[in-house]
């Protein structure tokens, strides 16, 4: 593939090639990034800045008319060209391609996907509105963001309980913990701060961050903004 300006590419050990993906310094991109780390695809990175307005550019808007990122377009699939947008989605797209890191069986592939979307509609939703009403709103009020640090603290809680008895959160290391580990990533001061509740949680986020994938996953699109 012709390089493109403002895009690096990354070789992996495995040959899926023809995949690009457009991703902000954000949980969401990191955990897009760090899918295709972690199964040693080779990728060319485009870093949007959406503070800038960079997702909405006519470039952008024609592989998502949303206006968001990540988006993964994937120029090597049996159709011929997919475009995959929701890091959720690209993370059970890549999985199913490459046969990585979900199980092959319909009930290894349920239980893996209970956990993703739990991560993703419970865990994720009060982390980012957390992160808004703490960050972004105009005017902050102290009863909102408590409610949401409460909200969250227990959500990790669950977690917590789940790991005290599970290295992973379906038993082996799975897409489901590639998708929690950008929130554990942004949140480390909070976890931090409730260490004593959330020990098995902090446990695993070390598994975590001793997997090389995790590192690159981050610190690849932080490196090109």
């Amino acid at each position: 593939m012709q390089e493109l300006p403002g895009r690096t590419r990354l070789r992996g050990e495995r040959k899926y090639l023809m995949l690009e993906l457009y991703a902000a310094d954000t949980p969401n991109g990191h955990r897009a990034a760090i899918m295709l780390e972690e199964m040693s695809l080779a990728y060319d990175l485009k870093v949007v800045d959406v503070f800038k307005g960079e997702a909405a550019t006519p470039e952008m808007l024609a592989l998502n008319g949303r206006g968001r990122v990540p988006v993964l377009v994937d120029h090597d699939a049996a159709e011929g060209r997919n475009v995959v947008t929701q890091s959720w989605v690209i993370a059970l797209y890549l999985a199913e391609k490459t046969g990585m890191f979900i199980p092959a069986d319909k009930a290894g592939k349920r239980v893996v996907a209970e956990w993703l979307f739990h991560v993703a509609s419970d865990v994720m939703m009060v982390h980012s509105t957390l992160n808004a009403v703490t960050n972004f709103v105009p005017e902050k009020v102290a009863s909102t963001i408590d409610f949401y640090e409460k909200r969250l603290l227990g959500l990790l809680k669950n977690l917590d309980t789940h790991l005290s008895t599970s290295d992973y959160l379906a038993g082996e290391v799975t897409i489901a913990d590639f998708g929690l580990y950008p929130i554990y990533n942004f949140r480390r001061a909070f976890i931090a701060a409730h260490a004593s509740a959330l020990a098995h949680l902090a446990r695993w986020g070390e598994r975590m961050d001793a997997r090389p994938g995790c590192v690159r996953g981050v610190s690849v699109i932080k490196e090109r903004r």
